[in-house]
């Protein structure tokens, strides 16, 4: 059920969190994932929103200041 909640765009974070854990996903490469402009917050906006369909599990996702994402489990 939530996987048929989240977006396309948030479906693939999180594919791309999973596949690389325990590993930080760079920003760079997320952005890219993504095709949004870098210079924009597009990514935070996603992963924010992310975080809030994931509920409890969205602490997971811990943010690596000035690199990227990791996913906690």
């Amino acid at each position: 059920a939530l996987i048929q909640n989240l977006t396309p765009k948030e479906f693939d974070l999180l594919y791309e969190l999973v596949r690389a854990r325990p590993k930080v996903v760079t920003r760079k490469a997320l952005v890219d994932l993504l095709g949004d402009d870098a210079a924009s917050n597009a990514l935070e906006v996603h992963m924010k929103n992310l975080r809030g369909k994931l509920g409890a599990a969205g602490k997971r996702v811990a943010t690596v200041r000035g690199v990227g994402y990791r996913l906690d489990i």
